[in-house]
């Protein structure tokens, strides 16, 4: 079923529940054994995110990347600079190798053959600033955009194109990824309305797909979120995507 019909589905199933079907049973999240907040490492315009909220993604998936046409040209800055210093690295080498033949032959002394030596000291010095400057560019070119860590489904996204992020500004994190077995989140302080814990039989509702039992093998806590999770003993019944009712069974 196509995923928007699916969500609508799911919320005219919710609003044709009756009243104390409702207050016996709590909304859950659908989410992942693993969760990543991501964000770039750099400041920009986002100029596209490529996968939506509920989409399913592989490892090295290209997520979301910003505007990064000044970075490009930084780094093809950099290579070019990079290259000039590696020759002028090599002239001045092959240069001091000529001054020693020539001082060992009596034909320089000592004094020029010790400023062929700055001199190639110097060049060894300018390549490595240029190869430094080159790996700062192509890091901030990399950083400018989120690639999946691991194969996976994307949970959220806290940004759109056209704005503007940055790695210590607000929305620090622009895209939420799981991966591994699902479990359920709800919030910590509703853990005990319903469920003593480990062990429980809960019934899960998730429209329009018919409702199941599944016994709680495990029960974690995300004391920053406030966010309880439940980890069942038959996770794949889950749907990919959103939230679902729970109840004792």
């Amino acid at each position: 079923m196509n995923r928007s019909v699916s969500r609508y589905a799911a919320a005219i199933g919710l609003l044709l529940l009756p009243a104390i079907a409702i207050a016996d049973m709590l909304t859950a999240s659908v989410s992942r054994e693993r969760v990543y907040r991501l964000g770039v490492g750099t400041g920009g315009e986002i100029a596209a995110i490529h996968h939506a909220a509920g989409d399913s993604v592989m490892r090295g998936d290209l997520l979301l990347e910003l505007d990064n046409r000044h970075y490009r040209a930084a780094v093809a800055a950099a290579e070019s600079a990079r290259a000039y210093a590696m020759a002028v690295h090599e002239e001045a080498v092959r240069s001091h190798d000529r001054d020693s033949v020539l001082y060992d032959e009596g034909s320089l002394s000592a004094v020029e053959l010790d400023l062929a030596k700055i001199r190639s000291l110097d060049a060894q010095s300018a390549l490595a600033r240029a190869d430094s400057d080159l790996a700062q560019a192509r890091y901030r070119l990399l950083a400018g955009s989120i690639r999946a860590p691991e194969s996976g489904i994307v949970l959220g996204l806290a940004a759109r194109a056209g704005e503007r992020v940055y790695p210590e500004g607000y929305p620090a994190i622009q895209m939420i990824l799981g991966a591994g077995d699902k479990v359920l989140e709800l919030p910590l302080h509703a853990l005990g309305q319903l469920f003593s814990g480990s062990g429980d039989i809960i019934r899960v509702t998730a429209f329009p797909d018919p409702a199941f039992n599944a016994r709680i093998v495990r029960v974690g806590t995300d004391p920053i979120r406030r966010v309880a999770r439940l980890y069942l003993e038959a996770p794949d019944r889950l749907p990919e995507y959103g939230s679902v009712l729970i109840g004792r069974e």
